[in-house]
């Protein structure tokens, strides 16, 4: 409906092409030219072309008012265009038909990263996307390749949605993409099957052929591998491996025994494919362009490398994209680099392959990760991988932040948290990996920093990191696996991980990439959890799967909330007999009272013997075995702005928060008992005559009663109400008498 005739742009749409047929170049030429026949085009009856079908029957595999965008004859793309009015999420929907009989490609991209894709099309394909985007943003629906018979009906719609972003903020990324584990065989079962599962969360579709199954006469995690013989292995596809543009990882052991002397591991020789082999005894790997011709391929990226392979041992296999560089591992080694701009798409793959470049031997371990670069410098290179059950969120998290779920028990919403301690960046506050904490600020000033950054931002309450860090406590693969405890385990002396706590160096540190997790504290085996140096890991795993960074240690981070009375005595949160309320609010979820002495479950010290204050959590780098997740002190001047041990970290409420104060005013007839149905729980104590009454009501058969000269009800003054320059409402009903 949105489509002109006569006005190019048109209501935040355009229509124009590029000459370039590589989706990552945005050439963007806007058509100049309206046809007769309601089209645009770059000249007159000259492809590509974007138009509608006005008429009342179908045209070229066009539809009565569908429009169509058209490739050139030398593969021009015909291009869609929108341009974001506003800062938001914008909702995109719709599908490319299946239209005339060409096989075409079309791809959706924003600004100049692509964002989905299909490759070969004859049939619909629809696409459900959201992206973050900022004023000017593009969104692009681009269809290439074939030019004969190439009319492709376009159905799109784009909803922009307020979140509440601030237009400053230049850290919000507008591509929003988290980790995906796109495929996991683990290799496991019994000898001779022909089962092979797949570990990760799609439904891949895996196909054996020739002589494969799983054997236990070799293993490098589990009691077996993947046994393939000449010519046999498997055939993998699945939408989760079109890795498109992104960042991505593979990985897999393998022992070879035997085959061919050029022998294909991971092999997608096709349109923006990838091939990972064996040659002559040396590790290569190559992508293949977006363009066939005659007799090949128009163009190779080889990674050619020395790197020798032994025969019937394991090495380990890795190779990983950020952003146009590539790198290739073998056994956690850099052996070769280079850089693409293509797109790789390994929805459809084999794992293995036929003469006459077959391959003999043992894999284990295969994994493909989306978006994120695991490797990019040398590494200790994993025995075995796990993978998180990972929930479903509504709403993406802004850039450098990372998803918590919402917690019944504590009262808290689905949110998402800084993944870093907070920066100062220009004045604003930044959840950024570069730069030291922003510390020597005080609790007050802490929550207008976050708060400035937008309507949904604010502090982290008390409950809310107390939701963070139980999910890290209780975080599980889907193995049984404790991800966050030395050894995976919660039993015996095992802990979890205390980050930047033993003084050394005597003070705090910048983050840094997620593969790096002992940044800065001179150790350099915190990944191995039963290694001495996964105490001073720095990293955590929600259940999300995501990484957030110095949940415990560095530096101590404020909380919105006050502590209004004493909870307790100081103990160890572990050996702690305090109140169950107490535990709520500053225990972990499980008891560990065995955890008695060495690191005492990394959960860290409670200091509850106070009766007012502000809360500061976690721990700095200076507490050693005190330090740990749950690690708080109750008694902190809220305006105290002289500690250069304290920081702080913001969250971002997806959805509506919960209110801060709910006054039902139920209850007998008379009462002076004024219960706050929030989470927060707040103390009220009645005033005068205020009471509870019958005499009228809007909900519930009672109401608060009040005689409009001493009657009222109070409360201590408390930090829930400081709404600093953030948004807020107050609502009430009232039943006024007759005034005389």
């Amino acid at each position: 409906s949105d489509y002109s005739t006569t006005s190019n742009p048109w209501r935040g749409w355009s229509y124009g092409w590029q000459s370039s047929s590589n989706p990552a170049v945005d050439g963007f030429t806007i058509f100049t030219h309206a046809g007769s026949n309601s089209e645009w085009l770059a000249n007159p009856d000259t492809l590509p072309a974007i138009w509608k079908n006005t008429s009342t029957s179908n045209l070229h595999g066009i539809k009565p008012n569908e429009v169509s965008i058209h490739p050139g004859p030398g593969h021009e793309p015909a291009i869609l265009r929108w341009t974001a009015s506003s800062d938001g999420l914008a909702i995109i929907s719709g599908a490319f038909g299946a239209g005339d009989s060409a096989a075409l490609d079309a791809y959706v991209r924003h600004n100049s990263s692509v964002i989905w894709n299909r490759l070969d099309f004859t049939v619909d394909q629809e696409f459900s996307l959201a992206k973050f985007v900022k004023t000017g943003d593009k969104i692009d629906f681009m269809v290439t390749g074939g030019y004969s018979y190439g009319n492709t009906p376009i159905r799109s719609k784009i909803s922009l949605q307020s979140t509440g972003l601030n237009k400053d903020i230049t850290n919000l990324a507008t591509d929003q993409t988290s980790e995906i584990t796109s495929l996991l065989l683990h290799m496991d079962g019994t000898q001779g099957s022909n089962s092979i599962i797949d570990s990760s969360r799609n439904q891949n579709s895996i196909q054996l052929f020739g002589n494969t199954y799983i054997s236990t006469a070799q293993s490098k995690s589990g009691g077996s591998s993947l046994y393939i013989a000449s010519n046999g292995g498997l055939y993998i596809s699945g939408d989760s491996l079109n890795l498109a543009s992104s960042d991505f990882t593979i990985d897999f052991w393998v022992y070879p025994t035997g085959g061919a002397s050029i022998r294909r591991w991971l092999s997608a020789e096709k349109k923006n494919g990838l091939t990972i082999r064996e040659e002559h005894g040396r590790a290569h790997a190559y992508f293949t362009d977006s363009t066939v011709e005659s007799g090949g391929w128009s163009a190779y990226n080889y990674i050619n490398t020395g790197s020798h392979i032994a025969q019937n041992s394991w090495q380990h296999i890795a190779i990983s994209r950020s952003g146009s560089n590539v790198f290739f591992f073998r056994d956690g080694s850099l052996i070769g680099t280079t850089t693409i701009s293509q797109l790789v798409d390994l929805n459809g793959f084999s794992l293995g392959a036929n003469e006459p470049e077959s391959f003999i031997g043992y894999v284990d371990e295969f994994r493909i990760i989306k978006n994120k670069a695991l490797y990019t410098t040398n590494f200790n290179p994993p025995s075995y991988i796990d993978v998180l059950a990972t929930p479903t969120f509504s709403v993406p998290c802004p850039t450098n932040y990372v998803r918590v779920q919402a917690n019944a028990t504590l009262g808290t919403s689905e949110f998402c948290v800084a993944k870093y301690e907070m920066k100062n960046v220009g004045n604003i506050a930044t959840s950024q990996a570069l730069g030291n904490p922003w510390v020597t600020i005080s609790r007050n000033d802490s929550i207008s920093r976050c708060q400035a950054l937008g309507a949904n931002y604010d502090l982290i309450s008390n409950a809310q990191r107390q939701a963070m860090t139980r999910e890290i406590e209780t975080a599980q693969s889907q193995n049984g696996n404790y991800l966050n405890w030395s050894n995976n385990s919660q039993s015996g002396s095992n802990y979890i991980n205390r980050g930047h706590s033993d003084d050394s160096p005597p003070n705090a540190l910048s983050a840094s990439a997620d593969n790096d997790p002992c940044s800065g504290t001179g150790n350099t085996n915190c990944v191995t959890s039963s290694h001495t140096d996964f105490t001073q890991k720095r990293t955590h795993t929600l259940k999300s799967g995501e990484i957030i960074w110095d949940a415990s240690g560095n530096v101590w981070e404020w909380v919105k909330d006050d502590n209004n009375t004493s909870q307790g005595v100081n103990s160890s949160v572990a050996t702690n007999s305090w109140s169950a309320s107490s535990r709520l609010n500053y225990a972990s979820e499980g008891a560990y009272p065995s955890k008695n002495s060495g690191e005492y479950g990394g959960l860290g010290v409670g200091y509850l013997d106070y009766s007012a204050g502000a809360v500061i959590r976690g721990g700095a780098w200076w507490h050693g075995t005190a330090a740990g997740l749950f690690m708080a002190w109750l008694n902190i001047d809220a305006s105290y702005a002289g500690d250069a041990g304290i920081g702080f970290r913001c969250v971002y409420n997806s959805i509506p928060s919960a209110p801060t104060l709910l006054l039902h005013f139920d209850g007998p007839n008379g009462s002076t008992t004024i219960t706050d149905s929030s989470k927060n729980s707040i103390s009220f104590a009645a005033m005068g005559d205020a009471r509870i009454s019958t005499g009228q009501n809007k909900f519930g058969g009672t109401s608060g009663l009040f005689d409009g000269m001493g009657d009222y009800i109070t409360t201590p003054s408390s930090a829930l109400f400081g709404f600093g320059a953030g948004d807020f409402t107050v609502e009430a009903w009232v039943y006024l008498p007759t005034l005389s």
